[in-house]
């Protein structure tokens, strides 16, 4: 990834930015992150008071010094506050800053290292301006022209892929780029004269031709310092060339200075997301040997490398008898001869050692392998005797010579290393765990039985490892050594529960209905999966995972069990957190209908006065008016009832939803009124009547149900969860903004529906619905305290960046759907894991309606209008 040289141009732009000007703004601003004003209102940090110029236009009172200037003119004790008197808080808030980009695309640009420098540079520059709020244009200045690729817009991504899309040629008319940038700021501050204007011009310092045939390159350059001072503009120049050759065009506009030169080299970066997933899987076959061989295909070559190290200084001990071999002291029977004889005499001792790591690779040769005789009785060291009860690990076993699978084989399957030579024997006992990586081809033969599990890089959520790389990276820009410390200690940990394990393991259950149906390679795995995560009992989930990892057959299709398991598990969101909405695409219907049955029955209480609205007792401001009364009179009554949850289908007419009035005064039942402080769950929303899809989105907007009739009106405080299911049609458009997320079956985890369903035979049909009431009642009641901290919330604005999913509210359905999540799993910060989940849901939501995007259509069409 970059050099953190990168992180140093933001600081200088930063620097630019925070000069501090003297003068106090006044009017409206627009805010941001970078830029800092003094200025007057209601927003920003309380630094000083003034006397305000014009007393009757006075927004934000300064209480105290106002009281102390009445006092002055206090007469006969008695204290008058006039107009006279005012004080004005004077604040500091952060603002919008406009950056203009001026672009050299001049051929003697298109040098390699200077485009990677620029684009390395750009990179950084951009993703900082969305996450800051900034707003930017685009300007190139290339053979006789300058031209204006996007004014000044909030859509930083778009203005991204047009500098990524630029092209290099012609001559340097540098000049007529920068008055182009000045006339394109002076008219955009006649408008918002309070925002900080910065011109960034990128170049390698070679500009050569004038604006007009015959004048001066740095006369017009020094005219238009001049103009770019007086209007209040501030500069950076980024120089792209080895020699520095920009640096006096910076002593010209007096302006910061950065050198991209080095920033475009490479330093290995090692993808925490890719290691994580080796790291685990190995420790399943040291915990466990008998869970059978590895095998890591399509994985980066330093993730290997980065994990296979870690593994190496776990920690994780075996007691040996401290020989060469690394003999168990407890089994005799595998001793090697001179630990034998000491055995026999009694005088055997013990010692903890680090397990065995050993790597090898494809050249590795049978004599490597086994070693060989001298002295007749005596074997020079091997792999074999090096790597005893520990693990084995083998790059490229695609390409390992036959010769050498064989030996590897043999030992496999005899336990022995048994090496000859002129009539000469010697053989000693040899076990280990075996993994490897291979490329395309076929492994050996006679090694194929050995490796039960294969994990392939190229099968793991390329969306799920996208979004972990982009977070992984995002935190390490932010805080290179806190991030190294952090991944220290995460593998510290993984290493810990891998020594936990090892001691679990011989104690770990596997239920009697999975035991008599599944094989044992199958059940092994599971055991270590379950002993990894700390527990006694093999789950479904254990044997899932085994099952993924295994070579088991899961043809066929999913049943509906395994469904409904999915729909019912991402039900409890909603009801967790009334600002997620849910959207189901393609699931059976009866798969749908059981999930709903289990929410239905689970028992999910809330306090309630009783009513036929089930209004909150402790919210008096959004009663009815039967219970406001009973309030006020003191005589309301508290219950517990279950929380409603009402299935409409697109046959509902507005009238059933909102009700209608009789009697002048009173309203008939209706959806609205029943399932306030509930879930709705409308079937097929794609086919739901205008009319209807209005109603609900009136409500979900005012909170209110409001029924008229003859001149009457009626009113009531509704609020609900939302979730429906939607066939191939679009979702009415007044809707579609209140669906955070859409989870279509064809996307879930397909392997794991169908895993699901081949083990519904051994578990009970039965499905129990109790721990749904616990789980929600307990993520309610944890979920006010669930914070997202600031670093999780800058990788949040990358992701969205990256993503092209614009703007604060992206970032804020994300936070909302990560915070469920933990809640839900009973923790108090989110974790990556949840907040995956999160990107993932509004992923989906985009797929599903792309217009919602909001850096699509509205900045699209600005930016290619301006452009």
């Amino acid at each position: 990834m970059p050099l953190m040289a990168d992180k140093e141009v933001v600081k200088v732009l930063d620097s630019i930015a925070r000069r501090r000007r003297k003068r106090i703004v006044t009017g409206k601003v627009r805010g941001g992150k970078r830029s800092e004003i003094i200025t007057v209102g209601k927003q920003g940090k309380y630094l000083k008071y003034r006397t305000p110029p014009d007393p009757d236009k006075v927004e934000d009172i300064a209480l105290l010094p106002t009281i102390r200037a009445a006092i002055f003119h206090a007469k006969n004790g008695k204290v008058e506050v006039k107009k006279r008197d005012f004080r004005e808080k004077v604040r500091r808030r952060k603002i919008s800053t406009f950056l203009c980009f001026v672009l050299d695309t001049s051929s003697s640009m298109a040098e390699s290292e200077k485009i990677a420098g620029l684009r390395s540079v750009l990179d950084s520059l951009f993703l900082d301006a969305y996450q800051k709020r900034d707003r930017v244009a685009l300007i190139t200045a290339h053979g006789h022209k300058a031209e204006v690729l996007s004014k000044f817009t909030s859509g930083v991504d778009i203005v991204k892929k047009m500098a990524d899309r630029v092209k290099f040629g012609g001559t340097t008319p540098l000049s007529l780029g920068v008055s182009e940038a000045i006339r394109l700021v002076k008219s955009k501050i006649s408008t918002e004269s309070s925002t900080v204007p910065i011109m960034i011009i990128i170049t390698d310092g070679m500009a050569n031709t004038p604006s007009v045939q015959g004048g001066d390159v740095n006369e017009e350059l020094q005219m238009l310092a001049s103009d770019a001072k007086e209007l209040g503009i501030r500069t950076l120049v980024i120089d792209v060339d080895s020699d520095n050759r920009a640096q006096p065009l910076s002593d010209l506009f007096k302006a910061g200075y950065f050198s991209a030169k080095g920033v475009a080299e490479e330093v290995e970066f090692v993808n925490p997301a890719y290691m994580e997933e080796i790291e685990k899987s190995l420790y399943l076959p040291m915990i466990n040997r008998d869970t059978g061989g590895f095998l890591f295909r399509n994985f980066p070559e330093n993730a290997v490398d980065e994990a296979l190290e870690r593994v190496k200084s776990a920690g994780i001990e075996i007691e040996s008898t401290g020989c060469v071999h690394h003999c168990d002291p407890n089994e005799p029977e595998n001793m090697c001869r001179e630990c034998s004889l000491k055995y026999e005499l009694g005088i055997l001792g013990k010692k903890s050692e680090p397990m065995p790591v050993v790597v090898i690779d494809r050249d590795v040769s049978p004599e490597e392998l086994k070693g060989r005789i001298y002295l007749k009785y005596m074997l020079t060291p091997s792999v074999f005797r090096d790597v005893n009860r520990g693990l084995l690990f083998i790059k490229n076993v695609d390409l390992l010579s036959e010769e050498s699978a064989r030996a590897i084989a043999d030992v496999l399957v005899s336990g022995k290393n048994v090496v000859e030579w002129e009539g000469n024997a010697i053989e000693h006992r040899v076990s280990f765990s075996l993994a490897g990586t291979a490329e395309s081809g076929d492994i050996p033969e006679v090694l194929r039985e050995f490796f039960v599990s294969t994990v392939d890089a190229g099968e793991i959520d390329e969306f799920e490892m996208r979004v972990r790389s982009s977070l992984y990276k995002n935190e390490f820009e932010i805080d290179p050594r806190g991030f190294e410390e952090r991944m220290k200690e995460k593998s510290a940990g993984m290493a810990e529960k891998a020594k936990k394990a090892r001691e679990l393991i011989k104690d770990v259950r596997v239920p009697d209905e999975f035991s008599e149906a599944l094989d044992k390679e199958i059940l092994e795995i599971a055991k270590s999966v379950c002993a990894f995560d700390s527990r006694l009992i093999v789950e479904i989930e254990d044997i899932v995972e085994a099952i993924r990892f295994s070579s088991y057959d899961v043809e066929g299709s999913a049943e509906k069990e395994a469904y409904a398991d999915a729909i019912e598990e991402l039900m409890e969101i909603p009801l967790v957190n009334r600002e997620i909405s849910l959207i189901f695409r393609n699931f059976p219907e009866n798969a749908v209908d059981e999930a709903l049955e289990r929410v239905k029955s689970a028992g999910i209480e809330i306090e309630s006065t009783g009513c036929v609205h089930h209004c909150d007792p402790n919210e008096p401001e959004n009663m009815c008016r039967e219970c406001s009364l009973k309030y006020e009179l003191g005589i309301l009554g508290k219950k517990s009832e279950p929380m409603p949850v009402v299935v409409i289908d697109r046959d509902v007419s507005p009238e059933e939803l909102k009700g209608r009035i009789y009697l002048k005064y009173m309203l008939t039942p209706s959806v609205f009124r029943d399932v306030n402080r509930g879930l709705l769950f409308i079937k097929n929303v794609d086919l739901l009547s205008e009319e209807s899809a209005r109603a609900i989105a009136d409500v979900l907007v005012s909170g209110k149900n409001v029924v008229e009739w003859e001149g009457n009106a009626i009113e009531h405080r509704v609020s609900f969860s939302l979730a429906g299911t939607a066939e191939s049609g679009d979702i009415p458009e007044v809707l579609r903004e209140f669906f955070v997320s859409t989870v279509d079956a064809g996307e879930i985890d397909e392997f794991e529906m169908r895993a699901k369903s081949v083990l519904s035979s051994v578990l009970s049909a039965e499905k129990g619905v109790s721990g749904i009431r616990e789980r929600i009642s307990a993520a309610k009641g944890l979920l006010p305290g669930v914070q997202v901290l600031d670093s999780q919330m800058d990788s949040i604005a990358r992701v969205c960046y990256e993503m092209d999913f614009e703007g604060n509210s992206s970032e804020v359905k994300i936070v909302e759907y990560s915070r469920t999540i933990a809640a839900l799993e009973g923790v108090n910060t989110p974790e990556n894991a949840h907040i995956l989940r999160g990107i993932r849901a509004l992923s989906s939501r985009m797929k599903a309606n792309p217009e919602l995007s909001e850096s699509g259509k509205a900045e699209k069409e600005e930016v290619m209008a301006n452009g």
